[in-house]
């Protein structure tokens, strides 16, 4: 409950430009990587997704997130860092 807590409080989605409420379905542990999945309900065209995410930014200098997305069969990913902690994945 404390990691849901958390990560939902450093991590937010914009579908199209509108803030989407997120759903956490689960996470994993491997090696030492933490995997978590997500999801959000979202009924129209997907054009845009932007994403937010400072997870951990503040405990560790070199930590990365990488964030990967599959739409509609299309997969695209993210790096964000904590020089970088945003950015936005197209499907036009």
């Amino acid at each position: 409950a404390l990691l849901k807590k958390y990560l939902l409080d450093h991590f937010s989605i914009k579908v199209n430009r509108q803030s989407k409420t997120i759903n956490y379905l689960s996470h994993e542990f491997e090696n030492n990587v933490i995997i978590c999945y997500f999801n959000v309900k979202e009924a129209t065209k997907i054009k845009t997704i932007e994403i937010r995410n400072n997870a951990l930014f503040e405990l560790f200098d070199d930590q990365q997130n990488i964030i990967q997305a599959n739409i509609h069969g299309r997969k695209q990913n993210l790096l964000l860092t904590a020089d970088n902690a945003s950015g936005v994945l197209k499907w036009e």
